[in-house]
């Protein structure tokens, strides 16, 4: 009876200890998104369009995901994802400006890296225009969510 209570002892405290051990390594190897937050937050701040001054993207900001249709330019065309909000499934176009950020895994990349069907998150404030495609007129942080560029 008495190794039967220390074996379960063991089973509970192993258990522990390998959630713990789960937990910081999960931890360690999360993507630190807080400096890029603090960059997009800082061009919110110092913009000069009414709608944005003073606050920070947590105040206003959304992010969808949606697949890459088509690339001209700067302006891309994408399809919202059936897993977004119901306001965010349909076709949008948008202009990546200077101050847009686009990241891979952490790493900043270029437009150039950006390709047809590749499958992205935007995070954008302020307003979308409401034509067909919807024109989205800011957007501050395209993530590209492939495994590969």
């Amino acid at each position: 009876m008495l190794n039967k209570f220390f074996k379960i002892i063991l089973i509970i405290i192993l258990m522990i200890l390998a959630g713990t051990i789960g937990y910081y390594i999960g931890n360690k190897t999360t993507i630190n998104t807080g400096e890029i937050d603090n960059i997009i937050t800082n061009e919110i701040s110092n913009s000069t369009d009414n709608n944005s001054i003073n606050k920070t993207i947590n105040d206003y900001g959304q992010t969808f995901y949606a697949t890459i249709e088509k690339i001209s330019g700067n302006n891309i065309l994408v399809e919202g994802l059936k897993i977004n909000d119901i306001n965010y499934r349909d076709e949008y176009t948008f202009n990546v400006q200077e101050n847009t950020i686009l990241l891979w895994r952490g790493t900043i990349i270029n437009i150039s890296d950006l390709k047809e069907g590749q499958t992205i998150s935007i995070t954008c404030v302020g307003t979308i225009e409401e034509t067909y495609p919807a024109i989205i007129t800011n957007v501050v942080r395209i993530q590209l969510l492939n495994d590969e560029i």
